[in-house]
This record gives C-alpha cells, structure tokens and sequence, in this order.
C-alpha cells in the first residue's frame, strides 16, 4: 500500500495550508494550528485507534523544524517539506513525491470550538481546544503552551466513543534536521480540473483537490477542516498489495474490503463501472456516511467482464 500512503500523506498536507476563516471560530482554530506547524520539537508519540476489528496501535518518531516535518515509523521514514513528499521505505527506496499549490482550509459550519481546561502533558503546560460538533466533542486537541505542538489529540465516534488517541510518550524543544535524502524517483501530483465519479461533497465533507492518482485513477481529496479522506476510483477493479489482510465488512446489503491502521482506515470495492478506495482518519460513523454516498458494491455486467479479461 506504499503508493496509497504517499498519496494520503500528500493530502494530508493539505489540509494544514493557509486558512480563509470565515467565522471567529474558524480563526481562533486557524491560529492554533498555525501555531503548531511553526513548532520546533522532537518527540516519540504512541497512536491507539478502537475498531470494530480490535485494537490498532503504533509508535511514531517525529521531528519537526524549519517547516520540515520526519515521521518515522516501522513501515519506513517520510520527509515532508513544502510542496515535497520524500517516502523512505524499510528496504532503504527513496521515492519523492511534488506538488505545487493546494486549496485553503476551512472548517465546516457543522462544527463549534470551544476551550477546556488547561492540562498537564509530561510534565508540560497544554491548552484544550475542543471541537464539538452539536452537543458533543468530536475532536479534542491539547496544545503545548511554549512550543504550539499538539502533545494529545482524541477523537470521538458519533456515539461519545473514544475512536483514535494519540499522546507524545518523550517531547523536547530540541530538533535536529539533516540533508534531505536523495531519491531513486522523483513523480510530480498532477491536479485535475475535476472528475464526473467524484462528487463534490460527501456527507458533509468537501471536495477541496483532485488530482492523478496511481494506475490512471483520479483521486479526490476530501475534508471538513478536521477530518479527512481520500477517494480514488477508476474504471476496473483496484488491486492493492496488502489488501489480502482485509476483512469483509457488510453495510446493509453492502459488502466492502476494509482494513483498519493506527489512525486510518481504508476499504476497496467493485462497483459495476469501476473500482473504490477510500482511504481516511474520519471516526467509524462518519466512515458508513461516506460510504452510502458513494456508488455501491456490485459485479460489472457479463459484457464488461469479459472485456476486462481480455484487456485489462
């Protein structure tokens, strides 16, 4: 799935670019978050989601300075610096990703912020900035006060279930970033005006990006100003390495691929004119909303089948 999680790591940059606030709201949450991509920290930070399919965990180095930002993890290593993506994998293969431009971020009208007490994070001084959404926190990030890094963050499933935590276990203000590494291929994102199969919104998610995806996919970048996904959809079926793992997982009268990570998830199915992934960090009832608006599992029709053994 390494050509998958580049493209999400892509995305997920994203999201994290300047704001348009349009609300006092919106602002004060812009803020904070610009606050925390100016930090400068080191840092080891355990991730736990609670699925359906058991518990997912894993442990993530981070060093951030500089606007660059290294996520180590057992896969392998991301570099990730303004309009670059380096993907270093456990074999030592360097692959970059470029882009250029992204739509701004903005939050959703659904969603309100509101300030919580101030906590003790490893012995550090954080402020609570919840994001709620009605009467109930959807998202709960706790900011360090010296540096504006994000020492604790939890997020909840629509039913006042904790669905993802992640906590920083070691922090420090010290940062040290080397050379960037050097790649064996370098592939530039290629935006698109837009796709007919990617609809504009998705169950309150708006479509901020679309751009190329991998095997002559297009992939739409998704997002509500909290949460996240990705949609890539293509004309056959898509075949995922790794996807072999995945559970079935039925929805109604729908049966989806689903596979379940450490604060993301993805699903793969066969609609009758093509193939889906979706591929996001939403909690588990906004997961089944996307999923009802998307088209649905089913078999292509005899003529289509056959000319996809045929051709591919």
């Amino acid at each position: 799935m390494r050509r998958i999680g580049v493209i999400v790591s892509f995305v997920v940059l994203m999201v994290l670019g300047t704001a348009l606030a349009g609300s006092a709201q919106e602002a004060e949450l812009d803020s904070w978050f610009e606050r925390a991509k100016g930090a400068e920290f080191s840092g080891r930070q355990f991730i736990v989601c609670e699925t359906p399919d058991g518990e997912r965990a894993e442990f993530v180095t981070l060093t951030q300075r500089n606007g660059v930002l290294i996520v180590d993890a057992g896969s392998g290593r991301s570099v990730v610096s303004p309009g670059e993506l380096y993907d270093l994998s456990a074999d030592g293969t360097v692959l970059a990703s470029t882009f250029d431009g992204h739509s701004p971020w903005s939050l959703d009208s659904r969603y309100g912020v509101s300030d919580g007490a101030a906590v003790t994070v490893l012995g550090r001084q954080a402020d609570v900035v919840n994001v709620v959404e009605g009467e109930f926190v959807r998202l709960e990030l706790a900011f360090d006060q010296v540096t504006g890094a994000v020492l604790k963050s939890v997020s909840f499933n629509g039913d006042g279930s904790v669905y993802c935590t992640s906590s920083f276990l070691s922090f420090s203000e010290d940062a040290a970033i080397g050379a960037m590494p050097i790649a064996q291929s370098t592939a530039a994102v290629v935006p698109l005006e837009a796709s007919e199969v990617l609809p504009e919104t998705l169950a309150g998610f708006g479509r901020r990006d679309t751009f190329a995806g991998p095997a002559g996919s297009a992939a739409g970048f998704y997002s509500d100003g909290i949460f996240s996904f990705t949609v890539l959809a293509t004309d056959r079926a898509i075949n995922i390495a790794g996807l072999e793992q995945a559970n079935s997982v039925t929805f109604g009268d729908d049966t989806y691929q689903r596979v379940f990570l450490a604060g993301r998830t993805l699903y793969s199915w066969t609609t009758k004119d093509g193939g889906f992934v979706l591929f996001g960090d939403q909690p588990l009832d906004m997961q089944e909303a996307v999923l009802a608006e998307l088209p649905e599992p089913g078999r292509a029709n005899l003529i289509k089948r056959f000319w996809r053994r045929l051709f591919g």
